[in-house]
C-alpha cells in the first residue's frame, strides 16, 4: 500500500517537472516571439529591399514559432488536465485504502477483544473444575474417612 503511493508521488513529481519544462520552454518562445516582433516593427520602419527580405523571413520564423507556442500550450492544458485526473484519481485511491486499513484495523480490535473475551472465559471455566474437583475430594476423603470409622 505505502509502495503504491510511494509511485503515485513519484509519477506526480515527474508530471509537474515535465510541465514546469514546458512552461519555461513556452516562456522562452514568447520573450523571443515579442523580440521577433520588435525587429519586425523597426524593419517595417525602413524601406530597404534588404530589410524587407530579412522581414519576411523573420515573419515566417513568426509564423512557426506561435504555431509551435500554440502546440506547446495545448500540450500544457493536456497535460494539466490529466495531472488533475491522475491526482483526483490518486487521492481517491489513498482514501479508499485508508478506509480499508481504518475497517482492518477495527475488526483486528474486535478479533483481540473476542478473543480475550474467550481467554477469560476458559480461565474462569478451568479454576471453577478445579474448585468442583478439590470439593469432590473432601467429600471423597470425608466419605472415606467415615467408612474406615464404620469399619473399625
Amino acid at each position: 500500500m505505502r509502495m503504491t503511493l510511494g509511485e503515485q508521488e513519484q509519477t506526480q513529481i515527474k508530471q509537474e517537472e515535465v510541465m514546469e519544462a514546458k512552461l519555461e520552454e513556452i516562456n522562452r518562445l514568447v520573450l523571443e516571439l515579442e523580440l521577433w516582433k520588435q525587429k519586425f516593427r523597426e524593419l517595417n520602419n525602413q524601406s530597404d529591399s534588404d530589410w524587407q527580405q530579412k522581414m519576411s523571413k523573420n515573419e515566417e520564423k513568426n509564423r512557426s514559432e506561435n504555431e509551435e507556442i500554440m502546440k506547446l500550450q495545448k500540450e500544457l492544458k493536456e497535460n494539466e488536465a490529466k495531472y488533475q485526473s491522475d491526482r483526483t484519481k490518486w487521492l481517491e485511491e489513498k482514501m479508499t485504502l485508508l478506509h480499508q486499513v481504518k475497517e482492518a484495523e477495527i475488526l483486528r480490535n474486535r478479533e483481540m477483544r473476542k478473543s480475550e473475551e474467550e481467554r477469560e472465559h476458559h480461565v474462569k471455566k478451568q479454576k471453577l473444575k478445579v474448585l468442583l474437583l478439590h470439593s469432590w475430594q473432601k467429600r471423597t476423603t470425608i466419605f472415606k474417612s467415615g467408612v474406615k470409622k464404620e469399619r473399625n
